[in-house]
């Protein structure tokens, strides 16, 4: 299939076969061919992205860090429990399949009795 993003003025465009999809919930496609100028369009869409995330969950990391760097308040507790939550969700979604999922639940139980 072809394919075309456009954003604002700019646009990217190439070649791409659908490699999943769920009823309802979008699909994942794989470009095929992308022309090198294309190719820049969607590197730069994504390192705009990236600036943009890390923008915005900049003032969530500064509430949660103290005078010397380090993280405060969050017990490795919560965050097990947290990354749990993840990779359930994850794994709800698809994005993992059950295997992946449990083998990271495995390791993050290895983990949290260290």
């Amino acid at each position: 299939m072809r394919i075309r993003i456009a954003e604002h003025n700019r646009a990217f465009k190439a070649c791409a076969k659908v490699v999943s999809g769920t009823h309802g919930l979008g699909m994942g496609v794989m470009f095929t061919a992308v022309e090198p100028e294309q190719a820049n369009v969607l590197d730069k869409w994504i390192s705009e992205l990236d600036t943009v995330a890390r923008h915005d969950f900049e003032p969530l990391l500064s509430e949660n860090r103290n005078g010397n760097g380090s993280s405060s308040s969050i017990s490795a507790h919560d965050k097990s429990y947290v990354l749990g939550e993840l990779i359930f969700t994850l794994m709800r979604k698809h994005v993992l399949t059950e295997a992946e999922g449990k083998s990271f639940l495995q390791k993050l139980l290895l983990d949290s009795h260290c």
